[in-house]
This record gives C-alpha cells, sequence and structure tokens, in this order.
C-alpha cells in the first residue's frame, strides 16, 4: 500500500502514452544490468514527464529523485513518495544546512534501495529546460554514486546508465519520444581511482556523464532550434515510419535526426543550412502548404485500407475520449505559463478524465451488459489510439492532395519549391553519408 499511487498510474498510463505520443522509439533497454543496482543519469528536458516515462517504460523497479522542496509539507510528502519519488535539496530548495541534513537522509534512504539491487533515477542537469540540447552537469550525481560505493566499501556492484530523452517537440500532444540509452559506467571498475584521487574522479565522471548524454542527444545550436525543427520535420516527413507502429525499438530515426543536428552543429555549415531552411520555409508558407509523409505506394494503400476498416469503430471509442485531449490542448497554455509544464498538465488532465469516463461508463455498462460490458468498454479503450493513427492518415491525404492541387495549378512555382526542398534534404542528408 506504501506505492499505491505508483502502481496505479503504471496501470492506467497504457491509454495515456497512445493518446499523446504519436510514436516512442526505446533503443537500448538490454543495457541496463539486470540483477544489478542502477543509477539512471537521464536527461531531463521535460519536467515530470521524464521520470514518469522511463518508469512506465522500463521493465524495473524504478523511484525517481525529485526537487526536495515539492516534499516539505506533509501531504505533498505521502503522494509524492506513494508516486515512487525521492527527494533531493538543492542549496535553493532549503537553508543550506537544513538541505545538508536533509539529503543525508535521503542519501541513507537511496543506499537501503540500492542494496536491494533496484533502480534510481536522478536528472544531473538538476533543472528541467524544453530544449534540444544539454545543460552542463553538475557534480551531485557522481558524488552520490561514489558515496554509495564507499559505504558498502565497495561491495556495491553499482552502474550509472546515461539516458537521452528526445522530443519532436514540447507543448503538445501527438509528438514522438526517442529514448537512447547508453552503455553504463561501473563503479566498481573504478575503485584505485576513487581511493586514490577523489576529486579528480567525480570531476572525470561528470566529464564522461555530460559526454554521454550530448551524444544521447539531439542538440540545436544555440539561437538556432526553430530552423533545426524546420529541418528535422522535413526529414521525418521525407523518410517516414509507419504511423501505425507506435513502439520501435529501432535506432533509425534517430541516427537519422542526429545526422541532421550534428551538421547544423558544423560552423562551417549553419550559415547555409540555416538560410535553406528559412527560404524554403517561408516559401511552402506562402503557398499555404504544409508538409506530408512521403509514403511508397504499397505502403499507402494499406494506411487507406486501415483507415476504412477502422473508422467507425475508432471514430466512438474516441468519441468517448477525445474531449479531454481537447480540453487540455486548449486550456493548458492560458492557465500554465511556462511551456516547461504543458506536457506535464496535458497528460494529468487525460488521465484524470480516463477515471472519471471509467466511474460514468463502467456502472452503466455493466448495468446493461453485465461483464460483457465492461469488457466492451476496455476494447474501446484500447481503440482510442486508433481514432487519432485515422486522423493523422486523413490529414497526411489532405496535405498530400493539396500538394498536387496546387502543382496543377502552378506548376512552374511549385516545381521552384520542389527543386529547393530537394536540395536542402541533399544539404541535410548527403547521399555519400
Amino acid at each position: 500500500m506504501k506505492y499505491l499511487l505508483y502502481h496505479l498510474l503504471r496501470v492506467t498510463l497504457g491509454v495515456v502514452v497512445r493518446i499523446f505520443y504519436r510514436r516512442i522509439h526505446l533503443v537500448g533497454e538490454e543495457k541496463i544490468p539486470s540483477g544489478s543496482p542502477v543509477i539512471l543519469a537521464s536527461a531531463h528536458p521535460n519536467s515530470f514527464l521524464d521520470g514518469v516515462m522511463l518508469m512506465y517504460l522500463l521493465r524495473r523497479r524504478i523511484f525517481t529523485m525529485a526537487r526536495g522542496d515539492a516534499f516539505l509539507k506533509p501531504r505533498s510528502n505521502r503522494i509524492l513518495r506513494s508516486l515512487g519519488l525521492l527527494p533531493i535539496f538543492r542549496a535553493t530548495d532549503a537553508d543550506p544546512r537544513e538541505s545538508v541534513k536533509r539529503n543525508s537522509e535521503a542519501f541513507d534512504e537511496t543506499y537501503e534501495l540500492l542494496k536491494r539491487d533496484l533502480a534510481i533515477i536522478i536528472f544531473p542537469e538538476a533543472i528541467a529546460t524544453p530544449e534540444k540540447r544539454v545543460r552542463p552537469i553538475r557534480k551531485g550525481t557522481a558524488r552520490m554514486a561514489v558515496d554509495m560505493v564507499k559505504r558498502s566499501d565497495f561491495m556495491l556492484d553499482l552502474h550509472i546508465v546515461p539516458i537521452g530523452m528526445n522530443y519532436t517537440f514540447f507543448g503538445a500532444p501527438r509528438k514522438d519520444l526517442m529514448i537512447q540509452i547508453g552503455d553504463p559506467i561501473s563503479l566498481l571498475e573504478h575503485k584505485e581511482a576513487i581511493g586514490e584521487q577523489e576529486a579528480r574522479f567525480v570531476n572525470t565522471l561528470t566529464k564522461r556523464i555530460e559526454s554521454d548524454l550530448e551524444g544521447l542527444m539531439i542538440c540545436a545550436p544555440t539561437d538556432h532550434d526553430s530552423e533545426l525543427d524546420l529541418a528535422l520535420e522535413l526529414v521525418r516527413r521525407e523518410f517516414p515510419s509507419d504511423p501505425l507502429i507506435q513502439f520501435d525499438r529501432s535506432s533509425s530515426q534517430f541516427k537519422l535526426e542526429k545526422q541532421v543536428s550534428e551538421r547544423f552543429q558544423d560552423p562551417g555549415l549553419l550559415s547555409d543550412l540555416t538560410g535553406k531552411v528559412r527560404e524554403y520555409a517561408r516559401d511552402r508558407a506562402r503557398l499555404g502548404l504544409k508538409e506530408f509523409e512521403r509514403y511508397n505506394a504499397p505502403k499507402r494503400a494499406f494506411h487507406a485500407v486501415f483507415f476504412i476498416v477502422t473508422l467507425l469503430p475508432a471514430l466512438l471509442a474516441g468519441s468517448t475520449h477525445g474531449w479531454t485531449l481537447s480540453y487540455a490542448v486548449r486550456s493548458t497554455p492560458g492557465r500554465i505559463k511556462h511551456e516547461l509544464f504543458h506536457d506535464s498538465v496535458i497528460v494529468g488532465i487525460l488521465l484524470v478524465g480516463i477515471y472519471i469516463m471509467a466511474l460514468i461508463f463502467f456502472p452503466i455498462a455493466f448495468v446493461l451488459y453485465s461483464w460483457g460490458g465492461i469488457l466492451i468498454y476496455w476494447m474501446l479503450r484500447w481503440l482510442i489510439p486508433v481514432y487519432y493513427q485515422d486522423v493523422e492518415i486523413w490529414k497526411n491525404f489532405v496535405r498530400r492532395r493539396a500538394w498536387i492541387a496546387k502543382s496543377k495549378k502552378d506548376p512552374g512555382v511549385m516545381s521552384e519549391l520542389e527543386r529547393k526542398r530537394k536540395d536542402l534534404i541533399r544539404s541535410l542528408i548527403p547521399l555519400n553519408e
């Protein structure tokens, strides 16, 4: 009962995740050592959602460290701990002396969990920022890891596993999430370094974590986030993944987008790339066109059949819950000013909506059709994601038709736009690479 909310959240997140995300790529889970204590050092671009998604997707018991000031009130402390959260106090979260005392207690609790071979998520950046870049890494993660193995007299086989969290955009649903899990770092392999020069090892380990995270993240150059976002959208549409596959363990999409971001990091290419991206985006917007996913013919036909076959049952399922997502998207920006929390609030509203709909429809379904009615209701719930997939297939069809119609009406202008598009794609993804 101590972690009731944790288990309830895991059970109910299934439908919400399939509604909120268009696709999730989880790559490298096999790198996380099984049967050993692990510190998951994760990038932190999306507030509460980063820990929630790792908790839901990774197949092991996980606790997450969160900012300590949220635990100061007794009721908040009980709720957060029931969700599997642990407090970690920064110097700004409380009085410095009080922070040291509370962190000592938190480290004691963390050590007991690690002795049970559990996993702890910690965010080395110490602050969440909705950006495509890695913030400077603090030394706290390395210090905590060293403290844990020293407490055990180097008997604790502790590993640090870096994790990249890559969101295609922030503040709205139907995004892609690419989770890249890096190679584990064994603390026991560095026993001599810790014993001889602990402070130097902490610095080295901190730099290693930062370097690994940068390799696992799609990073934008400073002040060029919007241009990189436009370039990545173009590449996603040109080389689309199948929209009917929501969970994927392939790294192909990440490698493609990482290649694009690395070209933006090249000072010799940045000016030319940003200029081409702006020009193409401006010309396309002037024509009132949007990018569409360029599927091959057999896949396009399959998607059309899927759309037709699933349309009516998916519409029925979507009509029972679609209003929740619509309300969340409309109301969140006006009530929550900071974009950092928009995704977390939308997911929270979706969860509440599912609980409310269950309270309404469960009794009705049971009264009318007994247990068969409840089974039908659960089947409809799992059709809700299909509703959103149908919507996206339809939107892609409309965008394609608009592009074709404009090409027939003004072939010269569209031929020039296509030329710029192909030239930009060649600049982003050179054929010889």
